[in-house]
């Protein structure tokens, strides 16, 4: 069924980094999928990844694809020692995580999943010391398919449409009069037992 094309994750992923970057490039140095930094971050940084992948409701449209939730997060890092204090750093990531926030919400990245609805922006550490950065995590969904349709809409929908009427029969296999006759009882059951 052309209506649900099946989810390419790597592209996917691709196209939310080049949009990241094409928006916010010019002032956050680091935007990368799936980066576990050590003890250095080059900040401001914005790190996204695949957080989960669940079933939707219904699991199954009829294609055999898997209909699922893609939940995302993008890690907004800024680093105290790029601002005067501390109470600074912690505005500038608030003032980043607005920004990627409103920047996500709607999104679809050219890619076939549902419009990005947002799920919030919440304090984070992602294994970062946290005398040295401060962190606020953007959460995100998508709906979309995993695993290729059964249907390759291929040839023409069909146009006409055959009805055939089964042939009833009685329990000895005997087909039934054309009509039946009028009565407020099945023969041979007493009345009783209605």
């Amino acid at each position: 069924m052309a209506d649900t094309p099946e989810i390419d994750l790597i592209a996917l992923h691709a196209a939310i980094q080049a949009a990241l970057v094409e928006k916010f490039g010019q002032t956050v140095p680091s935007i990368d999928h799936y980066a576990r930094p050590g003890e250095k971050v080059t900040t401001p940084a914005i790190f996204f990844e695949l957080d989960s992948i669940e079933p939707s409701d219904p699991a199954d449209v009829g294609t055999e694809q898997f209909d699922c939730i893609l939940r995302f997060a993008a890690y907004c890092i800024t680093d105290f020692k790029k601002t005067s204090d501390q109470i600074k750093a912690k505005l500038a990531v608030r003032a980043m995580a607005a920004n990627v926030l409103r920047f996500v919400r709607g999104q679809r990245w050219g890619q076939p999943v549902t419009q990005a609805v947002m799920l919030g922006a919440f304090h984070d550490t992602f294994a970062l010391p946290v005398d040295q950065y401060e962190v606020q995590r953007v959460e995100w969904e998508h709906r979309g398919f995993l695993g290729e349709s059964v249907w390759d809409d291929a040839g023409q929908p069909p146009t006409e449409l055959h009805v055939v009427e089964p042939e009833v029969v009685q329990l000895d296999g005997t087909a039934l009069p054309e009509t039946l006759p009028d009565t407020d009882h099945i023969p041979g059951l007493p009345i009783s037992d209605l």
